[in-house]
């Protein structure tokens, strides 16, 4: 409820996806999904799980704060129903991130979820 869709990104119903529910749309012509609340303990670095559909290859860029981008490609889960897994080793701040989805050139896959592991990656 807390993460902020922009232009046409919007939730969907999806039976497969955490809460019966995805993003779509996210992407091209500047549609974002943006997770506000990602907290960590400390600084440092960190795995992110992307849970995601998508029916053909498809890349996303996450944008750490406002700053930092990381690209992730070759996303395909098979169709846009069933959710695959990729996963991104990120820098995160103490406290609270955001984490801002998109894609300047075309659409990025569905999102469903993500998750971030609880402790530092080595």
């Amino acid at each position: 409820a807390e993460n902020i869709l922009t232009g046409a990104a919007v939730k969907a119903s999806s039976a497969f996806c955490s809460g019966g529910q995805k993003v779509g749309y996210i992407g091209y012509a500047g549609n974002t999904l943006t997770f506000t609340r990602v907290t960590v303990p400390e600084d440092g670095t960190y795995k992110l799980l992307l849970y995601y559909c998508s029916g053909e290859n498809r890349r996303i860029t996450l944008k750490v704060n406002g700053e930092t981008e990381y690209l992730l490609s070759g996303l395909h889960s098979g169709d846009y129903v069933h959710t695959a897994m990729a996963e991104v080793i990120l820098e995160l701040k103490e406290g609270v991130n955001t984490i801002e989805f998109s894609n300047p050139s075309y659409y990025a896959p569905d999102v469903d979820r993500i998750a971030i592991s609880e402790e530092k990656v080595n």
